[in-house]
């Protein structure tokens, strides 16, 4: 659910301007007979390094440490306590490495057993590596000759990847065989669009507002029009956000020059009115698919397209995260991301917290074939009436 803030996209266009005043999201302030805050800050800092039970357990970076991490969790939602964080180099690219358009990897999605140390095959990512190698149902028991018992994610992950050209080899049970299977590490461009036509109705499924997620929605739309379908269900069910930009320029797909997408309010004072100068929208009937987990980015291309009258909501309530992050490097090779932005409808609503109500309620779990989700099925319900 990480959001980054660029402000000037070459997509959009909007206004800066003091005024028009919009409310705080949520209140961080300090007792108001608290004072002198810089010299207590310095007192409890003398203290705890000469009273703490095991004073020479401590240094004084542990004890700034700890500070940063206190005032990322008070600057953070009451609701998402952690969501202001202090991140080692490896933290960041772990986060942000989830929204990149390429990656290297196997592209094994699997479950793990961690007592019979083994990873069943549950899909292979179309492209990758363990196409054609590796089947559904595979029990992966060794990777490059290591047991798999009681290991923890980041360990596992550790195993299955590695730079481009690196050669993994599995120990593979299928049916009766133990195979051994090498697969060999390369980098793949990761579609997070999935889409199918019914009938008249086009169905996209975005997992995430990754790097340049609009213009791979714009190819599918594209191809939608060629096909003369004039219905489609965005799916925004599980999609937690991504790129602040790829929400704002996914919803200019739908809406014509001069339509508001997003208010967002900076430093206080400062909002930014982000608008489209689409001269050529695509148009549909569009539904839009959301749960709880639907957040940020995906709340910003829902409740714009709502506002405009260009969309109806299905499902149950988003997950309501109406906050912008930004991540700030430190001299250290650490990095701290906290809210840098609120984000409102352009009459001065927010979703946070709250979440966007849908417009028709629906089950929202996923079912193995579309034609038997509840959610899907309720929106070609809407599209018949």
């Amino acid at each position: 659910m990480i959001l980054k803030l660029f402000l000037v996209t070459l997509c959009t266009i909007f206004s800066v301007h003091a005024g028009d005043e919009l409310p705080s999201l949520y209140k961080i302030s300090a007792p108001k007979e608290f004072k002198s805050g810089e010299k207590v800050f310095s007192e409890v800092l003398k203290i705890v390094k000469e009273g703490f039970y095991d004073s020479k357990a401590i240094s004084d970076d542990d004890l700034y440490y700890a500070a940063i991490k206190g005032i990322l969790r008070r600057l953070s939602p009451p609701e998402s306590p952690t969501q202001g964080k202090i991140w080692s180099a490896a933290d960041k690219k772990k986060v942000y490495g989830k929204l990149e358009e390429k990656k290297v990897f196997s592209g094994i999605n699997s479950v793990y057993d961690k007592e019979q140390g083994s990873l069943t095959v549950k899909s292979l990512i179309e492209g990758s590596p363990a196409i054609n190698l590796l089947e559904k149902n595979d029990r992966i028991m060794r990777i490059d000759g290591q047991s798999l018992k009681n290991l923890s994610q980041d360990q596992l992950k550790k195993l299955l990847s590695g730079e481009e050209g690196k050669v993994v080899k599995l120990k593979v049970i299928r049916d009766i065989e133990i195979l051994d299977i090498e697969i060999k590490l390369k980098q793949v461009t990761v579609k997070n669009c999935v889409t199918a036509v019914l009938k008249d109705t086009a169905y996209i499924r975005v997992k995430s507002f990754s790097e340049n997620i609009s213009q791979e929605m714009k190819s599918h739309l594209k191809s939608f029009k060629d096909q003369k379908v004039s219905k489609i269900i965005i799916d925004l069910r599980e999609n937690t956000g991504g790129y602040f930009t790829e929400g704002v320029r996914a919803a200019e797909l739908f809406l014509r020059k001069g339509a508001s997408i997003v208010s967002v309010l900076r430093s206080g004072t400062i909002r930014s009115d982000y608008y489209s100068r689409n001269l050529r929208p695509y148009i549909f009937d569009i539904a839009i698919l959301t749960n709880g987990r639907t957040a940020s980015s995906s709340e910003i291309l829902a409740a714009a397209l709502r506002a405009n009258n260009k969309a109806v909501l299905i499902g149950s309530n988003s997950y309501g995260k109406a906050v912008i992050e930004k991540p700030f490097s430190l001299s250290n090779g650490y990095s701290v991301k906290f809210s840098v932005g609120a984000m409102y409808t352009n009459d001065g609503q927010t979703w946070h917290e709250d979440g966007l109500s849908p417009d028709i309620k629906s089950e929202t779990k996923f079912a193995k074939n579309l034609t038997d989700d509840p959610a899907v099925l309720k929106a070609l319900n809407y599209f018949k009436k």
